[in-house]
């Protein structure tokens, strides 16, 4: 099979794909409205996080009859739409030989093209707990009586003011300030 019947055949797998979320849709390219288009569009977008313009579909998926293929990026995002690897894998399934009891020549059964399994939700869930129980696991560390900062104030024999002054002369002592007198007040 020559490329361009595979990409007659990547239209109709896309046709397909769309119309599993769109199933309201025409069945036939040659009928797509704008609408339909714009949604086929972000539909892509959505699933393969690439863009297709809106001028390429109408291009190279609306008309019935292609004279020449399309770019091969662009038919890697229609085959990693429809579930696929690549524009290669598609068109090398599409050409590998079957002999009539379903045995490929090299002696192996042809396998159907599986979907790409996409356990993204799997991964941010995992994320979300991890960073959740470190979060906590870090609050509960820092929260130690080791980390945390407690003034023992003696109760007898020390006045308020006794303490703000010692407190004043090493503030001022540790930036380079020593004019406070070397003795302490008392009541």
């Amino acid at each position: 099979m020559d490329q361009l019947t595979a990409f007659y055949e990547l239209k109709q797998l896309v046709l397909l794909r769309y119309r599993e979320e769109y199933p309201y849709v025409s069945p036939e390219w040659k009928t797509f409205s704008s609408k339909d288009i714009l949604q086929l569009i972000e539909s892509i977008e959505t699933e393969t996080k690439q863009r297709i313009s809106e001028k390429w579909i109408y291009t190279h998926l609306k008309p019935e009859v292609n004279e020449k293929l399309p770019r091969k990026d662009m038919l890697d995002i229609l085959t990693s739409y429809c579930h696929m690897d690549s524009w290669n894998a598609f068109v090398y399934s599409l050409n590998k030989p079957v002999l009539s009891d379903g045995v490929s020549e090299d002696g192996t059964i042809p396998e159907p093209i599986q979907p790409k399994s996409t356990n993204r939700w799997l991964f941010v869930l995992i994320g979300m707990f991890a960073v959740t129980i470190g979060n906590n696991l870090g609050i509960e560390y820092m929260n130690k009586e080791e980390f945390t900062q407690k003034l023992t104030i003696p109760t007898t024999g020390v006045k308020r003011w006794q303490i703000y002054v010692g407190w004043l002369r090493s503030v001022l002592r540790m930036d380079g300030y020593d004019f406070l007198p070397a003795f302490d007040l008392y009541c």
